[in-house]
């Protein structure tokens, strides 16, 4: 999305050295992990919406130790700690070329995750390959693809409303009383045009 476009302007364009981001796992894609980009096929590759829990701040050393600044990309609440953390790390601050926030309406636990996977036949979890939120077209499918029992591989989807109307039930409680929705600590904050 936008968030990834922009953070592929400022390494490419900008002279930043990578960016700081959240991707799924490749072992277990309904999991997320921090990731450290430096060049477009792996910024690429680790792009799409997570609606599970991510925590990129658990990685801002790699900021900190990078040869060059470096951009951050997360939830707002991310930009905020983020912005709070630069205050007590000064290799932080000096490093950090860009915060990028995209509009947030609150992180869904993992077991909303695991649930959606029940509802459309995934037994074991362990068997997806592959799982995206979103995209492929706007708002895009939540797609999903594992390997059955059997070892036939299956895909089911579902519209971005049928998959955000089960998992946003599963968000957590800290994200109903967010006051910042929209990324007001980071330095550029992104969105989709929501209209019909």
């Amino acid at each position: 999305g936008a968030a990834t476009a922009l953070a592929l302007y400022c390494i490419e364009q900008g002279g930043m050295g990578g960016a700081l981001h959240i991707g799924a796992r490749s072992d277990k894609p309904y999991l997320n992990k921090t990731v450290y980009s430096t060049d477009r096929d792996d910024l690429l590759a680790n792009t799409g919406s997570r609606y599970a829990p991510a925590s990129p701040c658990d990685s801002l050393h790699l900021i900190e130790e990078a040869a060059k600044p470096s951009v951050f990309i997360g939830k707002p609440c991310d930009a905020a700690a983020v912005q709070r953390a630069r205050k007590l790390r000064p290799q932080l601050d000096h490093k950090l070329g860009a915060v990028i926030a995209f509009f947030c309406a609150g992180a869904p636990s993992t077991r909303g995750t695991l649930e959606l996977l029940k509802q459309v036949g995934v037994d074991d979890p362990d068997r997806v390959t592959s799982l995206r939120y979103r995209g492929k077209g706007w708002p895009g499918l939540w797609t999903v693809t594992w390997t059955d029992a059997d070892g036939t591989e299956r895909t089911e989807q579902r519209t971005y409303a049928e998959s955000w109307h089960f998992l946003q039930k599963y968000r957590q409680w800290r994200c109903y009383i967010c006051p910042d929705h929209t990324g007001e600590f980071a330095d550029i904050a992104v969105g989709d045009p929501w209209y019909r």
